[in-house]
């Protein structure tokens, strides 16, 4: 390691190339993060606009955001197993008949 640190150290093409590599992998990993960063503020943005037109309160705190994600979660699971029941008992109707 040491070796490493005194060749960089004593020739700058060395450290000039070690530069522009060090920069270009920065680049790429931000560039990737930026693509992955865009969809998620998109589907913010049309979820903030969704609870704005229904008049729903837009929730602000870390807290608020939690507490509404539990809830529509627990609304979700609800109606899914509504519907997961109702299918099930269609299906053993059929089969009974």
């Amino acid at each position: 390691m040491e070796s490493i640190i005194n060749t960089l150290s004593s020739n700058p093409v060395f450290l000039i190339i070690l530069v522009i590599l060090v920069i270009v992998i920065i680049f790429s990993i931000v560039k990737r993060l930026f693509k992955l960063l865009i969809p998620l503020i998109i589907l913010i943005g049309v979820y903030a606009g969704y609870l704005y037109v229904t008049g729903q309160k837009i929730p602000t705190t870390k807290e608020d955001i939690i507490k509404h994600g539990k809830e529509k979660i627990k609304v979700i699971k609800d109606e899914g197993e509504k519907i997961l029941k109702d299918k099930v008992k269609k299906e053993i109707d059929k089969k009974l008949k």
